[in-house]
């Protein structure tokens, strides 16, 4: 196999690694991972989060009892700049905010506070994380939304469940907080190349000779 077809062949198989551990776990009111995919370019992973926001809550800058916003914590092997790709909500109604701590932070641990509770994290004042900060006009879809991609560029390779939070408007129009795992970049030493293209290749030909099955049923 010629260098070029493998390093293609490695793109595909790593972009279809993050599809396949996707940390989608919330499904309640809120705004939410949807999917994640992870793409490797020149030693660099791209983390490329599906962002939606369930029907009927909103959004908005302008809230005295906090704004919305998202937060993946503790990045790491964090590099280049951050970016939103638009959605339903365009990429200048998010500033991406590259940040050691976020919200209120004590010891080790940051407060996400609403009307509707207070989320509390494991947030390192050692690692960076990032805060995807809501500055568009006030947005209430009537039913779940794809609101855009979250992109976040690391050297680490993906194995690592982090942690995330977001402050969103609910329907009775207070301020409330949700939590999800996200697949984040580890950090441990990254596996082997190698060991990434056996994983999907296997996983590869499994979802292959399922759909065969179903074909032809």
């Amino acid at each position: 196999m010629s260098i070029k077809k493998f390093k293609t062949m490695a793109l595909l198989t790593a972009a279809l690694v993050g599809v396949l551990a996707s940390a989608s776990v919330t499904q309640a009111n809120s705004i939410q991972i949807s999917s994640v995919t992870t793409t490797l370019t020149a030693g660099v992973w791209d983390y490329a989060y599906s962002m939606s926001l369930t029907g009927s809550n909103g959004l908005t800058a302008s809230n005295p009892n906090g704004n919305s916003l998202f937060i993946f914590y503790d990045v790491y092997g964090l590099t280049g700049t951050p970016s939103f790709t638009a959605g339903t909500t365009a990429a200048t109604d998010w500033n991406v905010v590259v940040e050691n701590t976020s919200g209120a932070w004590l010891s080790g641990q940051s407060s996400l506070v609403s009307q509707g509770g207070t989320n509390v994290a494991n947030d390192l004042a050692s690692v960076p994380n990032v805060r995807f900060q809501y500055v568009g006009a006030g947005f209430t879809p009537t039913s779940t939304s794809a609101i855009g991609t979250a992109h976040i560029y690391s050297t680490g390779a993906p194995g690592l469940y982090g942690q995330y939070a977001a402050r969103w408007i609910g329907v009775t129009g207070n301020t409330e907080v949700n939590s999800q795992s996200p697949l984040m970049p580890t950090n441990s030493v990254p596996l082997p190349a190698a060991m990434w293209m056996g994983l999907s290749s296997m996983i590869g030909l499994a979802l292959f000779a399922r759909a065969r099955r179903q074909a032809r049923d």
